[in-house]
């Protein structure tokens, strides 16, 4: 991922053939098609578990399926006049009688987000570091600033899994990251790699379901 972070390319200097800017231009485009391209990873439909049958017991797992990521941050922030959260949908879908909906973990990460969020809001400021000259350190800086304010998977106790997988068929673990503007995310655990917590909840899921 490092030779597509953003600071390389700051601020806004002329790029490609004949020095033209490649911002908004066909150029640019396939760069960004080609990143995604390059950090998509394909689910294999093992067993038949996709599509979910009618009526099928759902257990949901990891704070983004309440705390979504609809966008990322700056340039990359989108605005849209609501926005549903994946546990949400479900509810949705099982007032369809679609499936049916384990809602036990819930609370648990409700909690933890409120908590997260009023962390964050209470010690974190960027002021120090937005007065920083355009350099590595500020790269650097703002990068640890951007992890300090993102939302870390909880661990969850493994009671929690138990109970769900006595009451639920299928579970379904959601983990998601967000980038702004001057975080492009770096290939370690915990970034663009899996974290220990991350790690563990898969396997304790995978063992119990």
């Amino acid at each position: 991922m490092e030779k597509y972070t953003r600071f390389k390319f700051q601020p806004c200097l002329p790029l490609g053939a004949d020095g033209k800017r490649v911002t908004a231009s066909v150029e640019h485009a396939l760069v960004s098609k080609q990143a995604a391209s390059e950090g998509m990873v394909l689910l294999k439909n093992e067993n038949g578990a996709l599509p979910l049958k009618k009526g099928e017991k759902i257990a949901l797992f990891g704070k983004c399926s309440i705390a979504i990521y609809e966008g990322g941050g700056g340039s990359g922030e989108i605005h849209t006049p609501y926005k549903k959260n994946i546990f949400d949908g479900f509810v949705e879908k099982e007032q369809e009688e679609k499936i049916s909906l384990y809602t036990g973990n819930k609370g648990f990460y409700e909690e933890y987000i409120k908590k997260e969020t009023k962390r964050i809001a209470e010690h974190c400021s960027s002021d120090e570091i937005n007065a920083l000259p355009m350099g590595e350190e500020k790269i650097k800086r703002t990068y640890d600033f951007y992890n300090e304010i993102q939302i870390c998977e909880p661990n969850l106790p493994v009671e929690y899994i138990k109970e769900a997988s006595q009451n639920a068929d299928t579970a379904i673990i959601t983990i998601g990251r967000i980038s702004t503007e001057g975080h492009d995310r770096k290939a370690v655990a915990g970034d663009y790699y899996l974290s220990d917590t991350e790690k563990t909840l898969i396997d304790n899921v995978s063992k119990h379901f």
